[in-house]
């Protein structure tokens, strides 16, 4: 083999090699709660041991989260948004964290949450009275009072998510290391040529 053959085989290893790095930093879309995963819903109260739930839907889902129709949520693949009316309420005379909204995705393969951000138009809502862990959302509504409202007031929280590998990265990574261990083989059976 001659040393131009040789140079050609070693920069095909490691461009090989670069892309078997590289591959599991691609950007992911799919990072998101997945449509059918069981979502858990909560309304607690723990001065008074009161729980309404736990509500457990498939991703997407909505319900109520009180028995007179003033408090329900949406859940989306990325986002989880709580409507404030149509009928007047109260998060009654607690602290935030007296009374709030505790979201779960209980699926076995549930996404890990890394962060997010908010929207609202319900006076009194901050960045303080969202809990974000990388399993759940606490939402503290504790203090809060809504007027009957159409369209009703709402706070809605755009999750971000950690990356999970597609199976076509897996695919490309196994394909590029099989690809590595075969351009070993050649430049070994190479060198021993040369040598």
């Amino acid at each position: 083999m001659s040393i131009c053959k040789f140079h050609k085989l070693l920069i095909r290893c490691f461009v090989l090699l670069s892309l078997a790095v590289l591959v599991p930093f691609l950007p992911d879309s799919s990072s998101a709660f997945y449509d059918g995963d069981l979502i858990s819903v909560s309304r607690v109260v723990p001065s008074y041991d009161f729980t309404y739930g736990p509500l457990i839907y498939p991703v997407p889902c909505s319900d109520y989260l009180s028995t007179a129709q003033n408090l329900s949520y949406i859940v989306e693949d990325t986002s989880i948004e709580i409507d404030f009316g149509q009928n007047a309420g109260s998060g009654g005379p607690f602290s935030p964290f007296g009374n709030y909204l505790f979201f779960q995705d209980i699926s076995s393969d549930a996404p890990l949450i890394t962060g997010f951000t908010y929207e609202t138009d319900m006076a009194g809502i901050t960045a303080d009275d969202i809990v974000v862990t990388p399993e759940s959302v606490t939402v503290g509504i504790g203090g809060l009072n809504w007027p009957s409202a159409y369209p009703p007031n709402y706070l809605k929280i755009n999750l971000q998510f950690a990356p999970v590998p597609e199976p076509s990265s897996l695919a490309v990574l196994l394909t590029t290391g099989t690809s590595i261990l075969f351009g070993v083989a050649r430049l070994r059976v190479a060198l021993k040529r040369l040598g």
